[in-house]
């Protein structure tokens, strides 16, 4: 009696630590999703990633070429003139901020000034160098990395 007793009890141990292990199969890559950082995917995203950095509370962005650069950027190239937007930030309790967006390469490698709140032409990052899954290059790299130990 005693030994079906302890029979059940392991039984009933097994059962649950699956259904956990089960269960966190499921939390965990769901929990991680979440926790992503949201991707940046256009010029307006960027501005947003840098002025949460700088701690800037806003509630809408809005972007502009103005004539004279639009106008050489696109006649003469960006190997003469540079891609330069006018940026105006609308805060919710604060006066609107105004400044400029500049890429040097094309529409990459670009800065951003809005001196009122200090951020004077820091780097924004390039939404066009995003990967969709840069979570999968690095398994890659350990695995070749494992490889190449293992080689030796």
């Amino acid at each position: 009696m005693a030994l079906n007793d302890t029979a059940h009890i392991w039984r009933r141990r097994m059962i649950i630590l699956l259904g956990m292990a089960g269960l966190g199969c499921i939390v965990g890559p769901l929990g991680l999703l979440a926790l992503r950082p949201e991707p940046i995917r256009s010029h307006r995203d960027a501005i947003g990633f840098v002025l949460r950095q700088h701690g800037v509370a806003y509630s809408e962005i809005s972007l502009a070429q103005p004539w004279p650069a639009a106008f050489n950027y696109y006649a003469y190239g960006s190997a003469i003139y540079p891609y330069t937007l006018d940026v105006r930030v609308v805060r919710p309790d604060a006066a609107p901020l105004s400044g400029s967006f500049l890429c040097r390469n094309g529409q990459r490698d670009c800065v951003i000034t809005l001196r009122d709140v200090g951020i004077i032409t820091v780097a924004a990052p390039d939404p066009f160098d995003q990967r969709l899954h840069p979570w999968i290059d690095a398994v890659f790299e350990q695995i070749d990395r494992m490889l190449t130990t293992m080689r030796r």
